[in-house]
């Protein structure tokens, strides 16, 4: 009868053994999952670090890009506007130019006519 006891005890000392066993394994489990899922979110976050990072760069390339593309074409404008007034200073200069000749050959007909009046 004793033995039978023994025997129950132990019976029920090794189901509880094993029950421990099977719940530190399942900690020890989860615990692994854990780590896994933490050590893939950081690893999720890098990457997401970088896809930032790349789509900052990428932002900043395209802003320095129409920075670039404003500042030619404010050049062009300031190009344009010189050409316009260069331009516009030539064909003055050129009326100028007919008027000063076409004073001088009024002047030379009116000197030429004068000397004429006093051949006569």
């Amino acid at each position: 009868h004793q033995d039978q006891k023994d025997n129950q005890e132990y019976l029920k000392a090794r189901l509880d053994e094993e029950k421990y066993n099977a719940e530190q394994a399942k900690r020890e489990q989860q615990d692994k999952e854990r780590q896994q899922k933490v050590i893939k979110d950081m690893r999720l976050s890098q990457e997401e670090q970088i896809r930032l990072k790349e789509e900052a760069r990428k932002e900043q390339a395209r802003k320095d890009k129409l920075d670039a593309d404003e500042w030619a074409r404010k050049e062009k404008e300031a190009y344009d506007a010189e050409l316009a007034q260069a331009e516009a200073a030539r064909q003055k200069n050129l009326k100028l130019a007919e008027e000063t000749k076409k004073q001088i050959k009024a002047k030379k007909q009116e000197e030429e006519a004068e000397r004429l009046n006093k051949l006569k």
